[in-house]
């Protein structure tokens, strides 16, 4: 809670989800805030810290949820916990040995590569990390995010489609094979940060989608950046 200067009451703000390698500068990141957004799911108002996050949410937010989960015989996997860089759902199955945190998805076959590589965006991964806790992935994510795919056109729904199997190929390039005690078997481990480039052509066909302008668009790429790729600042900065 703050108050403007001047103003009679007090009113709500929020910052961005903070990381930092540094526990002594813990709160240099909270030095971005913004007037919480006067919209919200089920009570739940998004972490937003800047204009331009808002500028965002009002484009995407004027796009319906995906409803068709449950329906059809084409399935998505995904963890449902413990991503905390990453959300890489697949339209393949992403596991050698059963592990417990990999759920599956039901969903008409003509959207299934469609929902996989939004659900692989950087533009999904932003505003998971707005509306959760950053750690549980869940159905009421996947049923609340905009996504407007019937009013997405024909020629974007295939162009998404084709850059959703290059990444779908890319991770499966990428991973590396291990055995793992806990799982009693042989897992797989994605390198997502080698398909960051996928990702990204998937994040620009979105803003096509969305009209997001190319500043926004650069924004929700290097979101996270340095965390998510594991780099410097001075890297970042170059």
């Amino acid at each position: 809670m703050g108050a403007r200067d001047g103003a009679e009451s007090p009113f709500s703000y929020t910052s961005r989800y903070i990381r930092t390698n540094d526990p002594q500068n813990l709160f240099r990141g909270v030095l971005q805030f913004s007037e919480r957004s006067t919209w919200s799911i089920d009570g739940i108002h998004p972490k937003l810290s800047s204009t331009q996050e808002h500028d965002i949410l009002t484009k995407i937010r004027q796009f319906k949820p995906y409803t068709k989960f449950g329906m059809g015989s084409a399935s998505i996997w995904l963890k449902d916990y413990g991503e905390t860089y990453w959300i890489f759902p697949t339209s393949f199955q992403p596991f050698r040995t059963v592990l417990k945190s990999y759920k599956t998805v039901t969903l008409p076959e003509d959207d299934q590569l469609l929902l996989v590589g939004f659900l692989n965006s950087s533009l999904f991964y932003w505003f998971y990390h707005s509306i959760s806790d950053c750690w549980h992935l869940g159905m009421w994510h996947l049923r609340n995010v905009p996504i407007g795919l019937e009013m997405m056109s024909h020629e974007n729904r295939g162009m998404l489609a084709l850059a959703t199997e290059e990444l779908m190929k890319r991770m499966v390039e990428t991973r590396v094979e291990r055995y793992d005690k806990r799982a009693n078997g042989t897992i797989f481990e994605y390198r997502l940060q080698q398909c960051k480039q996928s990702i990204d052509k998937i994040d620009a066909i979105l803003a096509a989608h969305f009209g997001l302008d190319a500043a926004q668009l650069e924004f929700l790429q290097k979101y996270d950046f340095r965390f998510r790729m594991g780099v410097s600042d001075l890297q970042e900065a170059d």
